[in-house]
């Protein structure tokens, strides 16, 4: 028994030996040639083991073994992965499955050159689009991978558009000119002036933003109306608009709904002499201001890429907006004054 328990001690232990060794030192005579057989076949399955040749990778391993270094596995990790076709292993139980992590293909929004907004955002289009979609519904706005599903081209000239809004714009100005001058009360020329401006800009926030914000659709109508054709037109300067930008759409949702009325209001306020008159325009015009601000920044911000042309970036994307960063700074400039010596009257007052 002394004898047997030394032999089972020298044997290296591998796959609960210990245990075995255990029961031979504890088994009887009989039980003895038992555990010698049992222990002479483990020996020999170990060495059969220890000679053969690795059994071949999948292909799904073999790549992930070769782009995570080619080392592969050590040959402890071949002989424990060896095993059947059916996916078992030699000693019992299932192989579990192979790791697919090392194997994945690089994404398209990092790649080692580094991406700025613009491929981001053409990343973005993509990403949003079928595969083998194409182009079905071809568009002249910029980038060309903006998708408009059901877009239906301009039916109206550059000309059908401008020449009727730009005449109803000077029909509008002269008819608040003169209505200006018939006022009970005398004005002044500049309050006359920004009479025709409030009332210009509040009645384009009202009737022509405002269409854009409840009309997400314009872009494919089948009948379209003229405001349709206005925003199709526009967009050649700034393609964030017929995209639907959400910034975009925010920006021009509050210059709708609350700048708009609030424009009207300040016709009124200056045509009656209201005291809150200057701090409402200086309100208005912080609006404005502020509008314009996010307006350009993030466009700055997604690349500087929504115009087709030279063209429509200084027409339409500067010159369309740029009244409305000059003329605000000027009335709030002047409001602000009004307001400061108002303040500066009643404070004599009180001494």
């Amino acid at each position: 028994m002394a004898a047997a328990a030394r032999r089972g001690a020298s044997i290296r232990p591998c796959n609960g030996m210990k245990v075995r060794a255990w029961r031979a030192e504890t088994a009887t005579a009989p039980d003895q040639a038992v555990v010698e057989r049992r222990r002479g076949d483990s020996a020999e399955r170990r060495d059969a083991l220890a000679g053969a040749p690795p059994p071949p990778l999948p292909p799904e391993r073999r790549g992930c073994s070769e782009q995570q270094g080619g080392g592969g596995m050590s040959a402890a990790g071949r002989r424990l992965g060896a095993g059947d076709g059916d996916g078992r292993m030699r000693g019992g139980g299932r192989r579990p499955p192979p790791l697919e992590f090392g194997c994945f293909a690089p994404s398209p929004l990092s790649s080692s050159g580094g991406v700025g907004p613009t491929e981001l955002r053409r990343a973005r289009v993509q990403i949003g689009r079928k595969p083998g979609m194409g182009h079905p519904h071809p568009h002249p706005y910029a980038p060309a991978e903006l998708h408009l599903p059901g877009f239906v081209p301009l039916q109206l000239s550059q000309a059908q558009i401008l020449v009727p809004y730009l005449a109803t714009s000077l029909f509008l100005l002269l008819a608040v000119w003169l209505i200006s001058g018939r006022c009970s009360r005398r004005l002044s020329d500049t309050d006359r002036w920004l009479m025709c401006w409030w009332a210009f800009t509040g009645l384009t926030h009202i009737i022509i933003e405002g269409t854009f914000v409840f009309a997400p659709n314009f872009f494919s109508n089948q009948n379209p109306s003229y405001f349709d054709e206005v925003w199709k037109e526009y967009s050649k300067g700034d393609s964030r608009y017929v995209a639907r930008d959400p910034a975009t759409v925010t920006v021009e949702g509050i210059t709708a709904v609350l700048e708009g009325p609030a424009s009207l209001l300040a016709v009124y306020a200056i045509a009656s002499g209201k005291s809150y008159s200057h701090i409402l325009q200086f309100t208005v015009c912080l609006g404005q201001l502020y509008g314009c601000l996010v307006y350009f920044i993030t466009a700055y911000l997604d690349g500087f890429n929504f115009w087709t042309s030279p063209f429509y970036f200084w027409a339409y994307f500067i010159g369309a907006n740029s009244s409305w960063v000059v003329i605000p700074t000027m009335i709030a400039i002047r409001s602000w004054k009004k307001i400061c010596a108002a303040f500066q009257v009643e404070k004599v007052k009180t001494k």
